[in-house]
């Protein structure tokens, strides 16, 4: 099957520091892209841009990347803050909780 966004970001990871960049590029596009993406590997597709690691320098589209990957991440973060604020409301009311 295809491979996640994540999926991408690692073998991206892996090509950038064995020094194959426009493998890496290649890569981090695709974890920047597929199924939304990831912020990681927006972040990555950007600075690739914006040094032109493996690919055409583009400022514009880098900074366009670059925000989005800040986006994303303020998104993840509120979504993780979110989660724990309910496992604490389970905690609290013993939702979930066994006792032996």
């Amino acid at each position: 099957g295809q491979k996640s966004a994540e999926a991408y970001l690692s073998l991206g990871i892996e090509h950038h520091e064995a020094g194959r960049l426009q493998e890496s590029a290649a890569c981090f596009e695709k974890s920047a892209t597929i199924d939304g993406g990831c912020a990681v590997g927006m972040l990555m597709w950007g600075l690739s841009l914006r040094h032109a690691w493996g690919c055409e320098k583009d400022e514009a589209k880098a900074f366009k990347w670059l925000k989005r990957a800040a986006e994303h991440s303020v998104e993840d973060l509120q979504a993780a803050k979110e989660g724990r604020e309910a496992l604490k409301v389970c905690f609290l009311v013993g939702a979930g909780i066994f006792i032996c």
